[in-house]
């Protein structure tokens, strides 16, 4: 006789919604782990380690303009900057240009730790090309219908990061004379107003420890 349990199981419908809200609290614990592990720089996503990871695609980058790619508040920035200089990971130094504005560039020892990201911050590393390929193409037909369904908006891809300097140029290029962190503008350079991140978490800019 057929085994209805085996049927029942290959034919019940795979929880998705369940398997997604599992993957957003494991990715949270990684990032604890991370962090508590590796310290600061054991995500390249969050706080110091982002603002390392950004300055390997572009070494040398103004203060300002680096502030509106992590969308934080000028004196955020700041701190998270002084604690990658006493490390000896990052020189501030006046432009030659225009004195007002200071230049932040990547030291030989901030490459390095660059370089060398924890490998459990690679959380798609169990999967080959092929296969983070096709996770690739069915995440943006997800994407596409949720879209469909909630209408269109203005994506800011900073939360997720550029990949290239290149990115990182045509981000800031977009930018000039537009609202930048927490809708400054950034030709202005006028400080933000308090309040939650981009994606409705409070304290989002706060420089980590």
């Amino acid at each position: 006789m057929p085994d209805h349990d085996t049927n029942n199981k290959a034919n019940k419908e795979p929880d998705l919604f369940g398997q997604f809200a599992r993957v957003e609290w494991l990715l949270h614990r990684t990032h604890q782990h991370n962090h508590r592990i590796h310290g600061p720089m054991g995500d390249p996503h969050r706080g110091q380690g982002r603002v390392l990871a950004l300055l390997k695609l572009k070494p040398v980058i103004s203060q300002k303009d680096l502030g509106f790619l992590l969308d934080m508040r000028p004196q955020s920035v700041g701190e998270l900057l002084l604690k990658l200089e006493k490390r000896g990971y990052i020189t501030r130094t006046p432009s030659r240009d225009d004195r007002r504005t200071i230049s932040v560039t990547l030291t030989e020892d901030g490459a390095k730790a660059a370089a060398e990201p924890p490998e459990s911050c690679d959380v798609f590393g169990c999967l080959s090309a092929e296969e983070r390929a096709a996770l690739n193409d069915f995440l943006s037909r997800v994407i596409a219908r949720m879209e469909e369904t909630l209408g269109r908006e203005s994506f800011d891809p900073r939360g997720f990061g550029p990949r290239s300097g290149a990115d990182i140029e045509a981000m800031i290029g977009r930018a000039r004379g537009m609202p930048g962190p927490r809708g400054e503008t950034m030709s202005r350079g006028r400080a933000p107003s308090e309040g939650p991140d981009r994606h409705g978490h409070p304290g989002g800019d706060r420089a980590d420890k």
